[in-house]
């Protein structure tokens, strides 16, 4: 008896459960703007928005500019893998004939050229010194959110932040953001 009486009240919530969904207005609506988790579309949008909006500004204002690209900082909830945007806005970037300048691998060109001078390597391929080039442009990405909970929902702001900082001036240039909002209803049934 007592197994018939649980599954009765089992199926009357479930029954509940399913008219408040169907009351509410909310609960079929798609809103572009909001993610469900970070992926592969967000990834795209945030790339192309911001090579864009960067690629104009040097474009516009600057001559041949060389930029060291830091790695994103994460200071988000989300887990999200940053080197999946950075590589996709490098790649952006490139194509539009912007040039970076990777420091981490000074090091083994220093070798390179260090074996040149020793006279170790072959005439027709040697690296020749004095050509190494400087940032003029430091690009530094973030990404923040903010969550708040209201009326059993759960509200988050994604923001991803993108800087360039001038090495000649100790200015920063330019600044964009690209921003997606995630809303995800945190009210449970009880007894």
């Amino acid at each position: 008896m007592r197994i018939i009486i649980t599954i009765f009240l089992m199926q009357l919530l479930f029954l509940n459960y399913c008219s408040i969904l169907s009351m509410n207005p909310n609960s079929n609506k798609s809103n572009e703007d909001s993610f469900s988790e970070w992926g592969p579309q967000e990834i795209n949008k945030t790339s192309t928005f911001i090579t864009d909006k960067l690629s104009e500004y040097l474009k516009n204002n600057t001559s041949k500019p060389f930029l060291e690209f830091i790695k994103i900082e994460n200071k988000s909830s989300e887990h999200i893998d940053t080197s999946l945007l950075e590589n996709e806005i490098k790649s952006k970037l490139i194509k539009n004939n912007i040039k970076f300048i990777d420091k981490s691998k000074r090091k083994d060109t220093l070798k390179e050229i260090e074996l040149d001078m020793k006279g170790v390597v072959d005439e027709k391929s040697k690296i020749r010194a004095g050509f190494l080039l400087s940032p003029s442009y430091q690009l530094k990405g973030e990404i923040n959110d903010v969550v708040r909970y209201i009326n059993g929902e759960k509200i988050q702001l994604l923001v991803i932040n993108f800087t360039l900082f001038n090495f000649e001036t100790s200015a920063l240039d330019w600044q964009e953001s690209k921003k997606f909002s995630k809303n995800i209803n945190t009210s449970k049934i009880g007894f």
